[in-house]
């Protein structure tokens, strides 16, 4: 295994136990819980044809073999179980490597600053709630981080990863903030990379991979897309 990557963990590797895991699968339920992502219901009251699906922390070393490592929990609703998923088509939210080396060409030669945004938990952060009714069963090992009881299940309200829709909530909001509180438009050759014109000059590029944002942009765009951002709960602009 190459170092430095995020490698999954095992239900029998002995670090999927690990006081530092433990701590990580509480802290993802405790941020999905404060972000009013879930809203406990007994199974007694779920309507008989409710779409109830399964939930599973999924456990991973980032950065392992260095000095570096941390354990790293999400918790995740086995969406891939409905029928009808496969006939589901959904935008394409991943930059194009060729987009991604036009935005740091471009900013290179225009001496352009190129930094980035990580966005925490994106899906619960999309400006929309779930409009379908959903209900999420933890296994019986995870169920403890969200203080679930045998009688109990849990309603998902917002956009959660495993959801197969989750992401398309996660683009609507995207496209909303980049369109209309940036003023950006998407080039045609590739509807993730956006531009910035400004009255007399260009000012910057915005490139979107799911949750994460590359950009490259003159002050003023630096500015800008700061200001911005923290609308949304992120990781420090690297």
């Amino acid at each position: 295994m190459r170092e430095g990557f995020t490698t999954e963990l095992k239900s029998d590797d002995p670090r999927a136990t690990s006081p530092e895991m433990e701590a990580a699968c509480q802290s993802e339920a405790d941020g999905l819980v404060s972000r009013g992502a879930f809203r406990r219901r007994l199974r007694a009251s779920v309507p008989p044809k409710a779409k109830v699906l399964g939930g599973r922390m999924v456990k991973v070393i980032k950065r392992f073999n260095t000095a570096d490592a941390s354990a790293k929990a999400r918790f995740v609703a086995q969406g891939n179980t409905g029928k009808a998923n496969a006939f589901v088509v959904h935008n394409l939210s991943a930059l194009r490597q060729s987009s991604t080396k036009i935005l740091v060409s471009t900013s290179a030669v225009l001496g352009f600053r190129v930094f980035s945004h990580d966005v925490n938990q994106a899906y619960l952060q999309s400006k929309d709630k779930l409009s379908r009714e959903v209900f999420v069963r933890p296994r019986a090992r995870d169920a403890r981080y969200f203080g679930v009881h045998d009688d109990e299940g849990l309603e998902v309200l917002l956009p959660l990863h495993g959801l197969p829709d989750a992401g398309d909530y996660w683009d609507v909001t995207v496209l909303d903030h980049v369109g209309n509180e940036l003023g950006m438009e998407p080039l045609v050759g590739d509807p993730r990379l956006f531009v910035k014109d400004g009255a007399n000059e260009f000012q910057g590029l915005l490139g979107g991979c799911v949750d994460d944002f590359l950009m490259g942009g003159d002050t003023h765009f630096q500015t800008l897309t700061e200001k911005r951002l923290q609308q949304f709960d992120s990781k420090l602009r690297k």
